[in-house]
């Protein structure tokens, strides 16, 4: 009867452990704020892994976009030195048909046939920069895209990284809450 008592003492307080450590059943309110704050860790998580991928990814792009301009910026000069001549030759001409027309006393016949041979000589002209112009403008073009593809191309890789990244970022920390949460 003593070593049934003793028994008894030991073991009851066991076989009731679960009944007094179980935990009551939660209301529908404590479920939905554990798993607010289960999504509020997950977000938190989430930023302070994206942010670094983030700066960098921004970096790289402001470096790329930055090589582009400068190659545009030395094509831009080298067709607009190119054309500075013909430009200066054309003010030149026109200036040396103004002051023809400035030198004399003219009557106004001759004043409207000089003005008139001064705007057929001045058609010619602009229509004879347009056509020299036209190599320098497509050779433009093509550099302009050119350098467009180049920067496409250097951005894809980087882009696919970037986002390569993100997501084994992004399952890391959701794998990670789901093991918290379970």
């Amino acid at each position: 009867a003593a070593l049934t008592s003793v028994l008894h003492l030991l073991f009851y307080p066991v076989c009731n452990a679960n009944i007094l450590w179980q935990e009551p059943p939660k209301s529908n309110l404590e479920v939905v704020k554990d798993s607010a704050d289960t999504v509020n860790q997950y977000v938190v998580a989430l930023r302070t892994q994206v942010a670094p991928l983030t700066q960098d990814f921004m970096t790289q792009f402001t470096q790329e976009a930055e090589r582009l301009k400068a190659r545009l910026e030395k094509d831009v000069t080298t067709v607009s030195t190119s054309l500075q001549p013909y430009a200066e030759e054309l003010v030149a001409h026109l200036q040396r048909q103004v002051e023809e027309l400035r030198k004399g006393e003219t009557l106004k016949a001759v004043l409207l046939q000089k003005s008139q041979e001064l705007k057929a000589q001045l058609d010619k002209s602009v229509n004879q920069l347009q056509a020299q112009m036209v190599p320098y403008t497509e050779e433009m073009k093509q550099k302009m895209e050119q350098s467009l593809e180049e920067f496409q191309s250097s951005m894809i890789p980087l882009s696919d990284k970037e986002t390569s990244r993100l997501y084994k970022v992004k399952h890391f920390t959701i794998n990670k809450c789901n093991k918290s949460v379970t």
